[in-house]
């Protein structure tokens, strides 16, 4: 697992299990007794950098998509890249809240999109021919 910060005292640590908000009992014992302490200083989501080399799968057909239709270089192409890197992240992690973000991909990538242009992926365009040929 990645390192997350406490909740509490701000500090980087390894978190044993998914839904870990503490570095350590005793950040846990002073949340409980100052429960404003955790609440105030929510803890921030780290910007996920990708390159096209070591990106995920999602993340690799988003940027080719958004590439095709030219809006790679949109603020919603970039929002949409920084989901699928998220989900991409998520999904080798095993961790909660999946659906969530592919709802989110998935509306960010039609914001991205819209009104775009895409060219036609040469194997739709095959499969397309070849369910004529069978139904013809």
């Amino acid at each position: 697992m990645e390192p997350r910060l406490c909740d509490v005292c701000r500090e980087p640590y390894i978190a044993k299990r998914l839904t870990s908000r503490f570095c350590s009992a005793k950040c846990r014992q002073r949340n409980a007794r100052s429960p404003g302490v955790a609440a105030a200083s929510p803890q921030q989501l780290p910007t996920v950098t990708t390159t096209e080399g070591d990106e995920g799968p999602v993340c690799a057909r988003s940027r080719a998509k958004l590439e095709a239709a030219g809006r790679l270089d949109t603020w919603e192409g970039a929002v949409a890249l920084q989901l699928a890197a998220r989900l991409d992240a998520q999904v080798r992690e095993g961790g909660m809240g999946v659906a969530a973000i592919v709802r989110e991909h998935r509306a960010s990538m039609e914001e991205a999109l819209k009104g775009a242009s895409v060219a036609a992926d040469p194997l739709d365009e095959l499969r397309e021919r070849r369910d004529r040929r069978r139904a013809g």
